[in-house]
This record gives C-alpha cells, sequence and structure tokens, in this order.
C-alpha cells in the first residue's frame, strides 16, 4: 500500500456476530473500557504531576500521546480548543 493510498472502510454491524466472535468482540470492548478509565487515571496523575512541578501553566490544558511505546505532552491553549473548526480567536 502506498503512503497516501486512500483505504475504503466497510462498516460492520457487531449485533450480527454469533459465537466465538461476538464473545471475542465483548472482550475486547470490556477490555478497552478498562483501558479507558486506566488511562484516564494516569493523565489525571500525570497533569497533577506536571503542573505541581511547573512544566505546565495553568492557563493551559494538557493533551498526552501514546504512541509507538512512547509517552509525550504538549500544552494546549484552553481557548483555542474549545472554538469551532471555522472560527478564529483575535
Amino acid at each position: 500500500m502506498a503512503d497516501k493510498e486512500k483505504l475504503e472502510w466497510t462498516n460492520v454491524n457487531p449485533a450480527s456476530f454469533k459465537g466465538e466472535l461476538a464473545t471475542g468482540y465483548a472482550a475486547m470492548v470490556e477490555a478497552n473500557k478498562v483501558a479507558k478509565a486506566a488511562r484516564e487515571q494516569f493523565q489525571a496523575q500525570a497533569e497533577t504531576g506536571l503542573r505541581k512541578a511547573k512544566l505546565v501553566s495553568d492557563d493551559m490544558d494538557i493533551k498526552f500521546s501514546f504512541r509507538f511505546g512512547n509517552i509525550a505532552f504538549a500544552e494546549v491553549d484552553k481557548v483555542a480548543k474549545s472554538a469551532p473548526k471555522d472560527a478564529i480567536n483575535l
């Protein structure tokens, strides 16, 4: 597949899954819920630590990235984040 090749996605109805496929899907959904809760807990703890260490301004939000086994964070302007895509801040 070329780097910029557009993929054609096909939606699948999980309600149509039967047997082992349905069981596997349910397990995956549950695991994703557990992972989401753990990620949110970690991010809250990390944000507290970053703010306590004065590595992030109090008037900024923090975004986390978990890619390729690495963890990174970025400061995000609270106002800009909430603006609609077609709006600008003056």
